[in-house]
């Protein structure tokens, strides 16, 4: 494969990998990218839904939709899902983000290559 036919950024990487052997590390590396912001949404959603007041996932469309659209509200549920859980996960997502990009900043800076496996 050519760079030139190359349809997503997955071809793209493999057709830039210098030998073979680097194209099996690639796709190993594509999974676990693809699995880790799987688990991210999941523990985005679980600190949403679960705690002392539990939401439950249709209650939390509709909670969601009634905010964006002026709809009617659940007492109670829509002030603690919109006021308290939603902006508390939003923070921690982009103070986990932050922290993320800092230290790949920082090594980049210093010039300290991340722990690769031999």
């Amino acid at each position: 494969m050519t760079l030139t036919e190359a349809k997503t950024p997955v071809d793209l990487s493999l057709a830039v990998a210098k030998t073979a052997a680097e194209r099996p590390k690639l796709i190993v590396q594509h999974w676990r990218t693809g699995a880790l912001a799987l688990a991210v949404v999941a523990l985005f959603a679980a600190s949403v839904l679960l705690g002392s007041y539990t939401v439950t996932i249709p209650d939390f469309f509709r909670i969601l939709g009634a905010h964006l659209t002026g709809g009617e509200k659940i007492p109670g549920a829509s002030f603690i899902v919109m006021e308290h859980k939603l902006p508390r996960a939003v923070v921690g997502a982009l103070i986990g983000a932050a922290f993320g990009l800092s230290g790949a900043l920082f090594q980049t800076m210093l010039r300290n290559p991340s722990p690769a496996r031999t």
